[in-house]
């Protein structure tokens, strides 16, 4: 008869993310994570295989959660909807420091295959929030401006990370408000806002 979960497969998701997301983090292991959960590093491969099992439970779990932010989260049309949406998708990327952690994520996104399925569906999906967002724009235009949007964003953060990375957040709002400004001129975006 197997043993009941003392520890739900949620918690330990969480605690993954939370170890590959540690500032200056050079890879997690499944050590790390039994030891932050309390549990034996067998029970782990028992559950999720290996590491990168457990990497990729943690990549669909953020898909879901994505999904699901989006159903409930307010889609009107507006330059002020689209401003508000990506200040909130910047600001929940957590502490400045946690971008080469990130950068180690993206990696695996770019040479996991099944990695960059989860990835490619990310990036559809906030590409298309922001889309849904944007005024009312020509045929195809709204889906070429959520691109460039998008485009911006992760430039900003890759230029961030070398230029300031104490300053993520705020470089890249700054890149995608300045966009906006020039693709929507007298939006009325506030500088700090």
């Amino acid at each position: 008869m197997p043993r009941p979960k003392t520890v739900d497969d949620n918690t330990v998701l969480d605690a993954a993310l939370k170890i590959m997301l540690r500032p200056q983090r050079e890879a997690f292991t499944l050590s790390d994570v039994a030891t932050e959960v309390g549990l034996s590093r067998a029970a782990l491969i028992q559950r999720f295989q290996n590491r990168d099992g457990l990497q990729l439970r943690v990549a669909e779990r953020g898909l879901q959660m994505l999904e699901e932010y989006l159903q409930e989260a307010p889609s009107h049309q507006g330059v002020d909807d689209v401003w508000t949406f990506l200040r909130t998708l910047v600001n929940s990327m957590g502490s400045d420091d946690r971008l080469p952690s990130l950068l180690m994520m993206l990696r695996d996104d770019m040479v996991d295959k099944e990695l960059n399925t989860i990835a490619k569906a990310r990036n559809r999906l906030i590409r298309n929030a922001i889309s849904e967002r944007l005024p009312d724009a020509s045929e195809g235009q709204n889906d070429m401006l959520a691109s460039l949007i998008q485009a911006t964003m992760q430039g900003a953060a890759l230029q961030a990370g070398v230029d300031s990375p104490s300053e993520l957040k705020r470089h890249i709002l700054d890149h995608i408000r300045l966009q906006l400004d020039l693709i929507f001129p007298g939006n009325g975006i506030a500088p700090n806002d």
